[in-house]
């Protein structure tokens, strides 16, 4: 699933939405962003597996999530 949001007409985010993948493709994303990006502003972990990790600047927000079998990454302009 794609999602852009838009805000007085500009467009300020972006979701992707991946179905039916685990948390190998998570990791193996999260290493690709790491290179990237360097290393997450933010991580954490709950208790029933899922994880999360984002990227923070002054212009932009990149924040990975990982629930069950679903992938879900959020583009934001700050």
């Amino acid at each position: 699933m794609l999602v852009y949001v838009f805000k007085n007409k500009e467009l300020t985010e972006i979701r992707v939405q991946y179905g039916e993948v685990g948390m190998d493709q998570y990791n193996n994303m999260i290493n690709t962003l790491t290179n990237t990006y360097g290393q997450a502003s933010f991580s954490r972990s709950w208790s029933d597996g899922s994880k999360e990790s984002w990227w923070k600047s002054k212009a932009y927000t990149l924040d990975a999530v990982c629930q069950k079998d679903a992938i879900t990454l959020y583009y934001k302009v700050n």
